[in-house]
């Protein structure tokens, strides 16, 4: 690899994803923090009081057009997603980029509540009763179903960010 794909790109770098720029830089990369647009419009905080210029040699806003965004982040070696709502786009930023990374037509099974279990139920992995519903009236009729106590979860978020 050389100096210049020595580089790697953060998406979105929430949660824990806040430590990757100094791990990164502490063995010898470069760290690039891609940050949404409008972060509020994500559920997400503003990042920007929070990532420290020590740690990340670039920080680029997500311009919302893939192209776009290949373009301002030149050669990078790795993309990384920082949090579970980055899969998506570090899947596809990847891929786009030409460096290994999963699949982004399968990133459903990898962020989507529903289509993770149903790909743990086709490989005969054992896991909770999974039921997506869409209103009150259905997550009580399907607890009722499954039987109490059950857990309700966005279909797709991250973290426990809206766990009840």
């Amino acid at each position: 690899m050389t100096a210049l794909t020595r580089t790697a790109a953060v998406v979105y770098p929430y949660s824990t994803g806040l430590s990757l720029g100094a791990a990164l830089r502490a063995r010898g990369w470069a760290a690039v923090a891609i940050v949404p647009a409008d972060p509020r419009a994500r559920g997400m905080p503003d990042l920007s009081p929070r990532l420290n210029g020590d740690h990340w040699d670039r920080i680029l806003t997500d311009p919302g057009d893939l192209g776009q965004l290949t373009a301002r982040l030149g050669a990078v070696g790795a993309v990384l997603p920082g949090d579970e709502s980055a899969v998506t786009l570090a899947e596809r930023l990847a891929a786009r980029l030409g460096l290994p990374g999963n699949d982004p037509r399968s990133s459903a099974v990898r962020t989507d509540k529903a289509a993770m279990q149903r790909a743990l139920a086709a490989a005969g992995v054992r896991h909770p009763v999974t039921v997506r519903v869409g209103s009150l009236r259905d997550a009580r009729h399907a607890a009722q179903g499954i039987g109490w106590p059950v857990v309700v979860k966005p279909g797709h978020s991250a973290s426990s960010v809206g766990v009840t």
